[in-house]
């Protein structure tokens, strides 16, 4: 597992300010051609960019590239949700032969690239190692919803590191383990943890842009 980086208990990280230029620049690298499909693939991967980052971004640059690129946000975050969808293949595995670019690739903040390559780790051991899977389902489990989460640098819900970073990561993990909630956890399938880190998701993002 990647060595995760050490925050302090009392130390707030705050990102740097990500620009417009920045999002464009990242967008053209991992812009895809001369594949099927390859105008959604884009702009699920850009709407993957925007709404990981847009916490850190100046709403009114934020905002520009929503209407310019998607029209409204409604249509931003459909896109997001099938860029989720996306990151893993017919068989089951996270990030290998997927059309959506990993999450580590799409943030600029050294803190979130590091807690998604530590999340990219255990989805992969959580799907390839079926003998001790149920051991990775709880720490990803622990990260989205137990608040006891001893193997990453911060859960869902750490004050150090606010905004859409973690939230989008939250809203990720749910998705992909989310068919194991009902024979590990059926009342954590019951109380809608997929529904609750998608709702804070959207009031992330609609919060920013009417700011």
């Amino acid at each position: 597992m990647p060595v995760k980086l050490e925050v302090g208990e009392d130390e707030i990280i705050v990102p740097e300010t990500v620009t417009a230029e920045q999002i464009m620049a990242r967008y053209e690298e991992i812009k895809v051609s001369d594949v099927e499909y390859a105008e959604d693939i884009n702009k699920e991967n850009l709407a993957g960019l925007l709404v990981l980052n847009c916490s850190y971004m100046e709403p009114a640059e934020f905002k520009t590239l929503v209407n310019e690129h998607f029209g409204n946000v409604d249509e931003l975050l459909r896109c997001f949700q099938t860029y989720v969808q996306y990151l893993i293949n017919d068989n089951g595995i996270y990030g290998k032969d997927c059309s959506s670019v990993l999450s580590e690739k799409l943030f600029f903040d050294e803190y979130l690239v590091n807690q998604a390559e530590q999340l990219h780790y255990l989805f992969e051991m959580y799907h390839t190692d079926v003998e001790n899977s149920k051991e990775y389902y709880d720490i990803l489990v622990d990260f989205i919803y137990r608040d006891e989460n001893e193997y990453l640098t911060f859960d869902c819900n750490d004050e150090r590191l606010e905004g859409s970073g973690l939230a989008s990561l939250q809203y990720i993990t749910a998705n992909l383990i989310v068919e194991d909630f009902i024979e590990y956890d059926t009342d954590l399938y019951v109380t809608g943890v997929g529904a609750e880190a998608v709702n804070k998701i959207r009031d992330i993002v609609y919060e920013h842009t009417n700011q």
